[in-house]
């Protein structure tokens, strides 16, 4: 997310959050709970290395104050898990004592925790009906949902999160990835397969 200013992001989450919105003292960090952010390991497919936050982004969100960070551990995501323990977020599996869970693509619907918030790219907004089943996972266990695509500054109207034409170039090496291991079950070999990810 290079570009975005990741501050304003928390707190427009953190002021729509259900977390705060009934309570009667004002929202400053003096009587704010702590606030925990999950980083979810990517699962939807093999190759995705992408994160939502990069621990220079939890570094800086860390020193703004009441916020901590857990990360799943991951041997694909592009920043190695030290890197984000360096800046003082634990790293384990469990991500149940989050306040909001942050992800880059859709999780998968059995992995969605009754009741939390989520963030990512969902693809339900449109009303696709591949992630149709997704989205009634996310009403059906609660679950409150801020999506990337839906993200927008309140004055322009433009969307605050877009990795445009970065996911292009992530869709053109997969769709080759795809290709060269398809024409390898035909016993063709082929360039494609060699990618600086080292799958």
């Amino acid at each position: 997310m290079r570009g975005v200013n990741v501050q304003t992001i928390i707190k427009t989450i953190r002021a729509n959050s259900r977390l705060f919105s009934n309570s009667k003292e004002p929202h400053s960090s003096k009587n704010m709970k702590e606030f925990r952010i999950g980083i979810r390991r990517e699962t939807k497919n093999r190759w995705e290395c992408r994160v939502p936050l990069t621990p220079s982004h939890v570094a800086t969100l860390k020193a703004s104050g009441n916020v901590d960070f857990v990360i799943q551990p991951s041997a694909r995501r592009v920043f190695p898990d030290h890197e984000y323990e360096r800046v003082g977020a634990t790293v384990k599996d469990d991500l149940s004592g989050c306040d909001l869970i942050m992800g880059v693509k859709e999780v998968p619907e059995a992995e969605i925790m009754p009741g939390k918030q989520y963030i990512f790219f969902s693809h339900t907004h449109k009303g696709q009906p591949y992630n149709m089943p997704l989205l009634r996972g996310i009403v059906d266990k609660r679950v409150s949902l801020f999506d990337y695509e839906l993200l927008k500054d309140p004055f322009t109207g433009s969307r605050l999160v877009a990795f445009g034409a970065y996911a292009g170039y992530a869709g053109m090496i997969n769709t080759l990835h795809g290709l060269g291991d398809r024409l390898l079950t035909k016993g063709y070999r082929t360039p494609f397969l060699v990618s600086f990810f080292g799958f």
